[in-house]
């Protein structure tokens, strides 16, 4: 039975730990933390996933509280590796998680904007 896990208001199930070579992936978005200060366009940071086989993927970002901010991906894509650009000039300063779920699994990794 899949587990449970709980980020910030986020409920939803997992298929594992990420940990495996064989399984989907979810890396920490680049940069981390983002925002005013840093150099080039620094209200964005590229968030990067590599899927072990074709699958549908939601990339989602969801504030502290666990409200949905955006969607960032909502769309079958084949095996390999993948990127998508999270904006963020128009929110707040803090903290936000971004999740990935796929046919597989769901992974939860957090961002920090600073203004």
């Amino acid at each position: 039975m899949p587990k449970c896990i709980q980020y910030s208001g986020l409920n939803k199930k997992t298929a594992g730990d990420n940990t495996k070579k064989n399984e989907d992936k979810l890396f920490e978005a680049v940069p981390n933390p983002f925002g005013e200060g840093f150099a080039g366009d620094r209200w964005k940071t590229t968030i990067s996933f590599k899927l072990k086989e074709n699958s549908f993927v939601k990339i989602n970002v969801y504030d502290v509280l666990g409200s949905k901010i955006q969607t960032l991906v909502n769309r079958n894509l084949a095996a390999g590796n993948h990127s998508v650009t999270f904006y963020a000039r128009d929110l707040p300063a803090g903290i936000y998680y971004y999740t990935m779920e796929t046919d597989r699994s769901f992974i939860v990794k957090k961002l920090n904007l600073i203004k």
